[in-house]
């Protein structure tokens, strides 16, 4: 895939307890992509109110106005703390990142919708690096409730967390032999994200001859670019399947295309892939 030299890593964080794990994802992934990490904190427009009856409408006019100027006064103050908070917590995500060692490193705060903040950047990104879960509170960034929005919408690969990062030395790409899981095949063969990495390639069901060519064209070609594959072909729902070989094969990616072939599209739509995700224990790398 031919790409600008200044297109970056993006990684979407809240002030969750999934931030360091995805600020750990994407200066990995950056480094291994040789591409600059932009981390962007997304505050929502409309700041929280406060709990409690209204009792605006039993007051009078005078009373009313002040009560008012009260509320717009708090509001501002707390958006003021929310970009001072904002601030400093991309301080200390950028000052991560130089501890690691990587410093093509920088920060930006916006405020906003944060999937049509994302879309805004996309242009200008490789890959996306999100948390599969938010922030706690009512109205906190929910950075894994907009997954499958994303992922419908952008062309980009996605690579999510959702619990603490460690580099992965062997992927496991769940491959159907569909359109759809061929160019995920071309995606990762040309991305540095995965060289060096021991490949798995995991077919699950009963598939057809067309699906068993596919399978094994993806095996040829991932192993002509150097890759060491490993394939399984397994009986049964993928969902069972990729939770026991990423324990028992020490998998420490799982890549898998979204949105366009039916089985991962009811996967991907329904509580199914939640916990799929959440069982897999592991980042995951998506494509439409």
């Amino acid at each position: 895939m031919t790409v600008d030299h200044e297109n970056r890593v993006l990684a979407a964080v809240d002030r969750g307890p999934l931030a360091h794990a995805v600020a750990d994802a994407a200066i990995w992934a950056a480094g291994r992509l040789a591409r600059p990490l932009e981390f962007l904190h997304v505050l929502d427009r409309h700041p929280e109110q406060a709990a409690g009856e209204d009792r605006s409408g039993a007051i009078g006019l005078d009373a009313q106005d002040h009560l008012l100027q009260a509320l717009s006064a708090r509001d501002a103050e707390n958006s003021r703390q929310a970009r001072e908070a904002g601030r400093l917590f991309l301080a200390g995500l950028r000052a991560r990142a130089l501890a690691a060692g990587f410093s093509r490193t920088d920060v930006r705060l916006r405020h906003g919708a944060l999937v049509d903040t994302l879309l805004e950047q996309a242009a200008g990104v490789d890959l996306f690096v999100l948390g599969r879960g938010g922030a706690t509170g009512e109205h906190a960034q929910r950075l894994g409730q907009n997954l499958a929005s994303l992922v419908q919408r952008l062309p980009q690969l996605i690579l999510t967390v959702h619990r603490d990062f460690a580099a992965p030395q062997r992927c496991l790409i769940a491959f159907d032999g569909s359109a759809m899981a061929r160019r995920g095949i071309e995606h990762l063969r040309h991305s540095p994200l995965l060289a060096g990495l021991d490949c798995h390639l995991l077919l699950a069901g009963s598939p057809g001859r067309e699906a068993l060519r596919a399978l094994a064209q993806a095996r040829s070609t991932l192993e002509n670019d150097g890759f060491s594959v490993c394939v399984h072909q397994l009986p049964g729902e993928a969902s069972s399947q990729v939770p026991r070989l990423v324990r028992d094969e020490g998998i420490g990616l799982l890549a898998m295309g979204a949105f366009q072939h039916a089985a991962w599209r009811r996967l991907l739509l329904g509580s199914r892939t939640n916990a799929l995700l959440r069982s897999a224990e592991v980042p995951t790398l998506l494509w439409r």
